[in-house]
């Protein structure tokens, strides 16, 4: 068997997540214990229900509003959320451009809310070469499950 095509996840494995640096975020903005509604190990139901796109990003800002009793606007909320990713490690970005040369390479990831307009911030930003490799060489499936 061949090996033509190899799919890659963005989260935790293109790009490390920072869950501490979200979570003390939240809780600076008056949230307490944000991380008994998200962390690596379970979610409550609305962020799961935005992961697989069984709601709209309105809809979880509410839900989000209700449960954790705050009056955030969803800036507020996308802004504090999206600093769960962290930067691209350089390493990486070499070896995706080396497999590119020999594997057509795929971006698998299923929570569409924020990740492209801060994927496209985040490499615009640091790594603009990336960005184009990411559009050029990597063929994005976003899926919603």
């Amino acid at each position: 068997m061949t090996v033509k095509n190899i799919i890659f996840d963005l989260g935790g494995v293109i790009l490390d997540l920072g869950f501490e640096r979200m979570v003390n975020s939240f809780e600076n903005l008056g949230i307490k214990d944000f991380s008994a509604y998200f962390n690596p190990q379970k979610q409550v139901d609305f962020f799961e229900e935005l992961e697989l796109g069984l709601i709209s990003p309105e809809i979880f800002y509410d839900k989000f509003r209700e449960a954790t009793n705050s009056q955030l606007t969803d800036e507020i909320i996308e802004e504090n959320w999206n600093l769960i990713l962290k930067d691209f490690q350089k390493e990486r970005m070499d070896l995706l451009t080396e497999l590119s040369a020999d594997f057509s390479l795929y971006l698998f990831q299923i929570r569409m809310l924020f990740t492209l307009s801060v994927l496209s911030n985040v490499v615009l930003k640091k790594w603009v070469s990336l960005y184009q490799l990411i559009l050029e060489k990597l063929i994005i499936h976003m899926t919603c499950i």
